[in-house]
């Protein structure tokens, strides 16, 4: 074995070694970014804890149902835009519903199961697509089944013909 295929066979034990540490920096750095987004997207939705905290036990001033005051109802749509948002991001493939369960399913089933808030911004199905489009989707993963056999199925959960424009 001469010299130069000694060398040659280094040179491609090295740039294997190499390729193999590029893959994992690629694979570490993915989840990194990963971490990051989600860590963005829990601030973005931390924004909307008063509305979560009347929802799940808090509840409203005054005894009520749901939202009443102008203040309430645009926090309302504040946090139905970021559930928007999030079907845009499934739709995407930038992140997965299994996630999104984990994540918010028990925030939107809140959401979805007060009948203030289904009445106001869901009578009209062109409106809120994306959330309805969520639920749908959501309805047959593992939190969202727990929370409807803890608190009750949320009525009128909407089936895909629900989110088809009008003819």
């Amino acid at each position: 074995m001469s010299l130069t295929d000694v060398l040659t066979a280094v040179g491609a034990m090295l740039t294997g070694v190499g390729l193999i540490y590029t893959g994992i920096q690629v694979k570490l750095s993915r989840k990194t970014t990963r971490s990051q987004f989600l860590l963005q997207l829990y601030q973005l939705m931390e924004q909307h804890n008063e509305v979560h905290a009347r929802l799940t036990g808090l509840g409203w001033p005054d005894g009520r149902q749901g939202p009443d005051t102008v203040q309430e109802w645009l926090q309302v749509g504040r946090l139905l835009g970021v559930f928007e948002y999030i079907q845009i991001l499934v739709q995407d493939g930038l992140l997965d519903l299994d996630t999104v369960d984990e994540l918010y399913s028990y925030r939107l089933f809140h959401v979805w199961k007060n009948e203030a808030i289904r009445q106001r911004h869901f009578a009209d199905d062109r409106r809120w697509k994306g959330v309805v489009k969520l639920l749908n989707e959501l309805q047959d993963r593992r939190i969202f089944r727990l929370l409807s056999k803890e608190y009750g199925a949320p009525s009128d959960v909407p089936t895909s013909s629900a989110i088809q424009p009008k003819s």
